[in-house]
């Protein structure tokens, strides 16, 4: 059974909705038909596309669209009315559901080869990190600096490129980095 702290699933590191836990719930089984969940345009090995999910009837993505709908517009953010007959609009609201409530893994293409990197927009995740003394922080270096990384908005949604902040793994933490996700990224 998860830990959570005021609705943060430790173990997990994400908010718990009821889409995080049917998503662990399915990795925990380790069912063959599941390993990551995606929203890519293309096929990977290993990964299913959260759109062949179902909750109570219903396909995994459009749920996960129309809630992160919802939860925009009551933080002010202006979701257009198209969001779900667009795939422009479908994939960057998930995108955004994704880096509001949990730490994910995205992919980026760099002069380097193929990167995996470690994001979120969410300050209480960030916050529990530092209170259990996991990010390497200062007082240049504050979770404070993060701020803006953290706030959606209706720009990010209409372009589908966001600000979030970066976990690198260190030996004595994770360090923060402000990073912006283009179309290089894929989560």
């Amino acid at each position: 059974m998860e830990r959570s702290n005021e609705g943060v699933a430790v173990e997990s590191l994400s908010l718990i909705t009821p889409y995080h836990r049917m998503l662990y719930t399915l990795g925990l089984r380790k069912t063959p038909a599941f390993s990551l969940p995606t929203f890519m345009p293309y096929s990977v090995v290993g990964m299913v596309d959260i759109g062949d999910l179902s909750m109570e009837g219903y396909p995994l993505d459009k749920l996960i669209v129309k809630e992160q709908a919802k939860r925009l517009a009551s933080k002010g953010v202006n979701v257009p009315a198209v969001v779900s007959s667009s795939a422009k609009f479908r994939n960057a609201l998930i995108k955004s559901y994704f880096l509001d409530t949990c730490v994910v893994v995205a992919q980026v293409q760099t002069r380097n080869g193929l990167e995996c990197q470690m994001l979120t927009k969410n300050m209480e995740l960030l916050a529990l990190l530092e209170q259990a003394g996991q990010c390497v922080l200062d007082s240049k270096n504050h979770l404070g600096n993060f701020k803006k990384q953290c706030i959606t908005t209706d720009e990010e949604v209409s372009t589908g490129t966001f600000q979030a902040v970066q976990l690198i793994p260190t030996v004595s933490g994770y360090k923060l980095s402000k990073q912006k996700l283009s179309e290089r990224y894929t989560l």
